[in-house]
């Protein structure tokens, strides 16, 4: 009876973990004006893709609260973070006086906040902070203000209270950082050094594993979350510059992308790196990207965790 207790809760969890169809959203540039840039949408596969957001200032950065039933972007043309329906309707700005070099964001909805990475333009290091607030960008508070140079890509471990990022630091030089740290900012860690460009970042909390794009070296790599055990998988990509993980369907998504690049375009993969292949392309500077349904993690973990404890 145990055993068979163990496998209706495997069933109902991986179920409550696929449903809803995998969709891909990601912000494009546009850089031929400050006012073109836009959010789109389209299937797993790139069929479908339909624009949700027009107007818009360089947005960068993405995050999804499906859940909640809306999407988040940095927006540094603006200053701004903004947040919309996932339809693209009711857009609103929710945090106003970030800088011109805002990057990256991420949520942490069962807590009810988002985190970002907040620095000025052109090489950091001047104000470069990582801050959060509430969803609706109230009580923003800065978590760390020094021992940062360019923070960009920033996830979130919501299973552990871990908030990990990258710190860019020079220029294609190979003194880039992974660091992590608690939700409230403390006991900073270095997890991993002598990186060049490692501008997205994505985790897989349960297998263990943190993604990175490298725009340096045109790659994408892996390693275990305390920063042992590194392996690149991908090799030969253009510019590749945000990353998100559909941990369901064990794949993963990339833009891959530069103002004036010639092969723009998003791209997925096994988690292994295997199967690569391009699903949109022709959209001008895709940047910023974020896959429904998520977060698969806490309820493999659950799941994982349940399963155990009935072994036990």
């Amino acid at each position: 009876m145990r055993q068979l207790t163990s496998v209706w809760i495997l069933a109902l969890l991986t179920a409550s973990v696929a449903v809803g169809e995998t969709q891909i959203y990601w912000t494009n540039i546009t850089p031929a004006s400050s006012g073109s840039g836009s959010l789109k949408r389209a299937n797993a596969d790139g069929s479908g893709m339909e624009t949700l957001v027009t107007g818009l200032s360089h947005p960068r950065g993405m995050a999804l609260d499906v859940d909640g039933g809306e999407m988040y972007w940095t927006e540094p043309g603006r200053l701004a973070i903004r947040r919309a329906n996932l339809d693209g309707s009711n857009v609103e700005t929710v945090i106003s006086d970030a800088q011109n070099g805002t990057s990256e964001v991420a949520l942490d909805t069962v807590g009810g906040k988002m985190y970002w990475t907040d620095w000025t333009t052109p090489w950091g290091g001047v104000g470069a902070k990582i801050r959060r607030a509430n969803l609706d960008g109230s009580s923003s508070q800065e978590l760390l203000t020094v021992g940062l140079v360019r923070p960009v890509g920033i996830a979130l471990d919501t299973l552990h209270g871990k908030m990990y990022w990258t710190d860019l630091e020079g220029n294609y030089d190979g003194t880039g950082e992974i660091r992590r740290a608690n939700f409230d900012g403390s006991n900073v860690q270095t997890l991993l050094t002598g990186i060049d460009e490692a501008n997205g970042l994505a985790l897989d909390p349960v297998a263990g594993k943190m993604y990175w794009t490298d725009i340096a070296t045109h790659s994408i790599s892996c390693a275990n979350l305390d920063g042992s055990d590194t392996d690149t998988l991908v090799t030969g990509l253009e510019t590749p510059t945000t990353i998100n993980l559909d941990l369901a369907a064990r794949k993963m998504y990339w833009t891959n992308a530069w103002d004036g690049g010639l092969n723009n375009m998003i791209q997925r993969a096994n988690l292994d790196g295997s199967g690569v292949e391009a699903i949109v392309s022709g959209t001008d500077v895709p940047w910023g990207i974020a896959v429904t349904p998520e977060p698969a993690s806490v309820w493999l973990l659950v799941l994982s965790g349940l399963v155990a404890s009935r072994r036990r």
